[in-house]
């Protein structure tokens, strides 16, 4: 019993925050004429929040963005630990076209650090370098009206522009290989948050690695969360995150084992700096195996029109 509350220690925060969001939603529509605490759902906490689930951007307006992002991952196999840490800063741009269309593009400037620890020896091993451009477009196929929720689409190409392992202990900053993915996200106003969901699936081609065809396993994506105005400025948001990959195959054989299945908790909170400028911090807490520890993230946004 220690050893199991030892072990999910880390998760206490995230399943706080979860119930906190859950009773509130709760206390929300059960008591429909008390007042609501808060500011009600408005453009300006769309912005702070929805980034990745709205058309959030007028025609002929441009959005730069600038992350910082650490994750820190440990596992244990017999007498053998490794350790994983990785840092990246993502550099990403958004162009709206209409009122109803985005396009973006997103490359990171990664370095991976692998640490293997036995009894005997210790061995480290990293790599830096770009990692993989991806080239996108959202479109809202519905407005949110009082009884439905606001729909978008989302589709995107991952190139691989990043360095893959030198060996089979080095750390990769690109995946190695071409991949297609599509989702669809839903938001929906409850005065004063807002719920959202997403739903999506990632295709990766197949190619030739040390004189074997590999086919990476395709991954089925999902995500629910809520998020909070506290004011016109500052926002709080919580929300599961995860997916499923199926077998790699090797020369047309399934890889055993390969198949994966990462759970996490992401908590954030996002901060108006200015009319045309804003803050982004998320925290991610691992709750499957597969899933990494821990993640940090910090994203600087401008509208620079």
């Amino acid at each position: 019993m220690i050893l199991l509350i030892e072990k999910y220690k880390t998760l206490t925060l995230p399943l706080v925050t979860f119930v906190f969001f859950s009773l509130l939603l709760t206390s929300l529509s059960a008591e429909e004429t008390q007042a609501p605490i808060g500011e009600a759902p408005t453009d300006q906490l769309s912005h702070l929040f929805l980034r990745d689930s709205e058309v959030l951007l007028k025609p002929r307006q441009i959005q730069f963005s600038i992350g910082f992002n650490y994750n820190s991952d440990e596992s244990q196999l017999s007498f053998r630990q490794n350790r994983s840490r990785s840092l990246s800063i993502p550099l990403s741009i958004t162009y709206g076209l209409t009122e109803n269309l985005e396009v973006n593009a997103t490359l990171p400037l990664q370095h991976k650090r692998n640490e293997v620890i036995a009894p005997t020896n210790v061995s480290k091993t990293s790599q830096s370098g770009i990692g993989d451009l991806s080239l996108g477009l959202s479109y809202k196929l519905k407005p949110e009206t009082a009884s439905s929720p606001s729909i978008t689409s989302s589709f995107e190409i991952t190139t691989p522009t990043g360095k893959e392992a030198d060996s089979s202990d080095s750390p990769s900053i690109g995946s190695g290989f071409w991949g297609l993915s599509s989702s669809i996200h839903a938001s929906k106003s409850v005065d004063p948050a807002v719920i959202f969901a997403n739903l999506g699936y990632q295709h990766r081609f197949k190619d030739t690695v040390a004189g074997s065809t590999v086919q990476p396993g395709s991954t089925v994506t999902y995500g629910l969360g809520a998020g909070l105005s506290i004011n016109s400025s500052v926002s709080f948001s919580g929300r599961i995150s995860g997916n499923y990959q199926f077998e790699t195959k090797r020369n047309g054989q399934k890889v055993i084992g390969s198949n994966m299945e990462p759970i996490s908790f992401i908590a954030g909170m996002s901060y108006r700096v200015s009319p045309r400028s804003r803050l982004e911090t998320n925290v991610d807490f691992g709750l499957s195996e597969d899933a990494g520890d821990i993640g940090i993230s910090t994203s600087y946004i401008w509208d620079a029109l």
